[in-house]
């Protein structure tokens, strides 16, 4: 779970290898609100720009990569292509990721 900044809504996405159309994607839901919404179809690990305008988000399979929906146009636009990545972080135009292995590495990107 992520919190929507600057909103009371909390955001989270449902398993990174889908279950089923009812829990796969990345969705938002007020707190004490309405009922949840989903933004996106096709995606996990939500992570939210600084002002909360646009949320970016994994995938796996043949879209998998970085990818990042904008709530005023509600565009989706794929930013990095990528294998399947276990954990990442986006703040302040920086990408922060973890591959998990026999020897884990933590790297650092700008995002374009």
């Amino acid at each position: 779970m992520r919190w929507v900044p600057g909103r009371d809504t909390v955001s989270w996405s449902g398993p990174a290898k889908s279950a089923g159309p009812q829990t796969d994607g990345i969705w938002i839901g007020e707190v004490g609100g309405a009922a949840a919404i989903r933004l996106v179809p096709d995606g996990y690990s939500p992570a939210w720009k600084d002002d909360g305008s646009g949320v970016y988000y994994s995938r796996i399979g043949t879209h998998a990569g970085l990818w990042r929906f904008d709530v005023g146009s509600l565009a989706p636009v794929q930013l990095r292509q990528w294998a399947e990545i276990d954990y990442f972080d986006v703040r302040g135009g920086r990408l922060v990721f973890a591959r998990i292995g026999s020897a884990t590495r933590i790297f650092r990107l700008p995002l374009m």
